[in-house]
């Protein structure tokens, strides 16, 4: 089961951005920011009409990486509002297994947050 500690981070402006796992109750609203986040810039790898999961295919998603070893799915909230969001998950096959894939986006209007202090 991949899990990350939840973390709150305060920010220079004074706003605080929790970092957490990602949980299966959690599939609208990523939903939602995908979409957005796709909407929003030009280097997303899909464009939003691309992204058709269901609430239930993005819930068994989020499900899948927290049972799957070598597997995480991590999301920022910042006022109750996802503001970013990563994945990884290694190779399917044993011997692929050593590499991965990851990706991971930020919200446009967040992509300047800095943190008030070095953790």
């Amino acid at each position: 089961m991949a899990c990350i500690a939840t973390r709150t981070i305060n920010l220079t402006t004074g706003e605080s951005i929790t970092i957490r796992s990602a949980q299966p109750d959690d599939a609208d609203r990523l939903l939602a920011y995908v979409r957005s986040v796709a909407a929003e810039t030009p280097f997303f790898i899909m464009e939003a009409d691309e992204f058709n999961f269901t609430d239930e295919q993005e819930r068994q998603w989020i499900q899948d990486h927290l049972d799957g070893p070598g597997k995480l799915t991590v999301m920022a909230e910042a006022s109750g509002s996802v503001v970013g969001f990563l994945s990884f998950e290694n190779g399917p096959q044993r011997r692929i297994a050593h590499r991965g894939t990851f990706g991971f986006s930020v919200a446009e209007k967040w992509e300047s947050a800095r943190p008030c202090c070095k953790p």
